[in-house]
């Protein structure tokens, strides 16, 4: 065949002959190929999941106000029960003054109280002359009447006293919502509102999130739920690559799972004193015997 080829196409044909034995050579090499093993690489053992913020916060106001001053920006790290948000309170400090004022008075008190002093004097100097038939009963029921006239106006002087005394309170209380402060220790992830921004009730300013320890929340597969209890203590594995492994404490477990996945809830806690880790990283969960073995040992890191 290779001779018809050679001798009834010329020239033409040796270049057909080099063609197919070409694509006969590809042919081989490509039958080899696709021969040769595929070596997959192995997947990460444990559960995989992501590491989240502790708590999450937004700071928002309960009043409508003016942003005055930001005591934190994106990236600060601000203590708990420290002010982040200053919104402006001209007004309401004002209101404080007039209630401190109110309720430091005890005119209104005294003059009362000066009041049923001289009523209960009249009302017993009325019954010694009411003893001697020097007083009539109609003085004497007149007396009386005045005198617990007075120990009611007396009572009531008290009473709004009190009354502006609470009332200071609430509007000192009112005064300190013109400050939002932080609920935890944590750092500022996001600004929502800027200085001079006008905010509505319950508008967010600022967010606020605690990563120290992180969470890991994880949908673990049926067959661990007989392994997996509160308290136990995990290896945590960054599959990032740059970070070093740790030890995590399970501290909660679901009793309810998913049907569709066949999944249960669970959360590891990760201390991060040294906040070398950051919310949203992937790890995996190793909750083997080694695993557990090793961290209690403390093989991994704490985080510290």
């Amino acid at each position: 065949m290779w001779e018809w080829f050679s001798t009834n196409k010329g020239g033409g044909g040796g270049r057909i002959a080099g063609a197919v034995l070409l694509v006969a050579l590809v042919g081989v090499a490509a039958a080899q190929e696709s021969a040769a093993p595929v070596v997959f690489s192995p997947p990460p053992a444990g559960v995989i999941g992501f590491t989240a913020p502790l708590h999450t916060a937004t700071l928002a106001p309960l009043r409508t106000g003016r942003i005055s001053r930001l005591l934190a920006d994106e990236g600060d790290f601000i203590d708990a029960g420290k002010p982040a948000v200053l919104l402006d309170d001209t007004v309401q400090r004002h209101q404080v003054e007039i209630a401190k004022a109110l309720a430091s008075s005890t005119i209104e008190v005294e003059m009362a109280r000066v009041r049923m002093e001289q009523t209960a004097a009249e009302l017993e100097r009325i019954k010694a002359l009411a003893r001697s038939t020097n007083a009539s009963s109609k003085e004497l029921a007149d007396a009386q009447a005045n005198a617990e006239a007075a120990r009611l106006n007396w009572q009531q002087a008290v009473f709004k006293h009190e009354q502006a005394q609470r009332q200071y309170a609430l509007q000192q209380a009112m005064l300190d919502e013109f400050q939002l402060k932080a609920p935890f220790s944590g750092y500022v992830s996001q600004r929502l509102k800027d200085v001079g921004d006008t905010v509505e009730e319950r508008e967010g300013v600022l967010t606020l999130v605690q990563l120290d320890p992180l969470v890991v929340q994880l949908d673990c597969p049926l067959e661990l739920a007989r392994k997996v209890r509160a308290g136990r203590q995990v290896r945590v594995v960054p599959l990032d690559g740059g970070r070093t492994p740790r030890t995590g404490e399970v501290v909660f477990v679901s009793r309810v799972a998913d049907p569709a996945s066949q999944t249960f809830k669970v959360k590891v806690r990760v201390a991060n004193t040294d906040m070398g880790w950051i919310a949203g990283l992937r790890v995996s969960v190793d909750f083997s015997a080694q695993a557990a073995q090793a961290a209690a040992h403390g093989t991994a890191t704490a985080g510290k």
